[in-house]
């Protein structure tokens, strides 16, 4: 007898002693698998999902583990067991909003293979299976200790979850155009979400070498006027470097203490003067990184994240405002 059929029969015998109330509504929370609750479409939802999307058999059991109280209430009373159908339903709904949001993508082009979604659950759970050096039926005696009845659950949930989950990536990207980032947005991100230190070990800079007697003032005006490449060109004292911008290189953090100031600041900032013993330096970070593919990939990766943050909030917006206009159109029976 599995866990969840266990749990199932002492829910019932927990309802036939109690008032009349459970005798007669306790069906509604241990429907026959193949029992359609609902139709989206023309398309079934069975009772044997819902079971298993709601998992109740297992929360019952963890609730009872750590509140017996609690547990009793809900099993004991009319408002608890009013509660464990509220849920069911609510549940239901989430499920009709799936399968209703899988019809509409299916409009726009977007249509996943059940028998697809099953072979990628396949492979990942045998990659568990190895990772792990684990058998299947040892595997499915843990599956069946979270509530499911059996791994081909367990495997149907995670292909409907998929299913779901890839729907609604793709419909977003038909429903909302991409939205775009600005440079100060980027730059605010990444202030506010630095690299790690360990990842921002080294720095590429470039320099203008000055000497007491230079004019630093002059030279700041300059580099805002023509640019820090051509301004050290004209002023610097480092003759190594003034004929290709100033570029010092890459240096690693500590190696040059004087410097390591910059890991403060962004790239693109001028900053100094730094007095070494060679003299005065005006210093330009070009970028910052562990490695020499720099901070450019990382500007990239927070550009990408803001315009899907604010993708998700539009399509949050769409759920929340269109999503139920189009919900009307669609035939949905419900008959839980």
């Amino acid at each position: 007898m599995t866990v969840r059929r266990w749990i199932g029969g002492l829910i019932l015998s927990v309802f036939l002693i109690t008032i009349g109330y459970a005798q007669k509504d306790y069906g509604k929370l241990s429907l026959p698998s193949d029992t359609v609750v609902a139709k989206v479409n023309g398309k079934p939802i069975y009772a044997k999902t819902l079971d298993i999307e709601s998992n109740l058999t297992y929360t019952l059991l963890t609730i009872k583990q750590n509140n017996e109280n609690f547990y009793e209430i809900l099993l004991g009373t009319e408002e608890g067991f009013d509660f464990l159908v509220k849920y069911k339903t609510i549940v239901l709904y989430k499920l009709i909003d799936s399968f209703l949001l899988i019809e509409i993508a299916k409009s726009w082009g977007i249509h996943y293979e059940d028998a697809d979604m099953l072979r990628y659950v396949n492979t990942y759970i045998k990659d568990i299976l190895d990772q792990n050096q684990l058998t299947e039926a040892e595997f499915e005696n843990y599956i069946v200790t979270q509530g499911f009845d059996s791994l081909t659950d367990y495997k149907e949930h995670l292909a409907f979850q998929r299913k779901v989950t890839l729907t609604n990536i793709q419909l977003m990207d038909k429903i909302i155009a991409a939205v775009p980032v600005s440079d100060a947005e980027v730059d605010a991100y990444i202030k506010s979400h630095p690299l790690p230190a360990d990842e921002t070990a080294s720095v590429n800079i470039s320099h203008i070498l000055l000497q007491k007697e230079d004019n630093v003032n002059l030279v700041l005006s300059s580099v805002q006027t023509i640019g820090f490449e051509k301004t050290a060109e004209l002023y610097s004292r480092d003759d190594l470097t003034k004929h290709n911008g100033g570029n010092l290189g890459w240096l690693e953090k500590g190696a040059f203490p004087q410097f390591d100031v910059a890991f403060g600041y962004q790239v693109g900032d001028v900053i100094g003067p730094i007095q070494t013993q060679l003299g005065y330096h005006l210093i330009r970070i070009n970028d910052f990184s562990g490695t020499r593919t720099g901070q450019s990939p990382y500007r990239e990766e927070a550009k990408n994240l803001l315009s899907l943050e604010k993708k998700v909030e539009l399509w949050e917006k769409w759920l929340t405002e269109e999503f139920p206009q189009m919900k009307v159109t669609y035939p949905i029976e419900i008959y839980y």
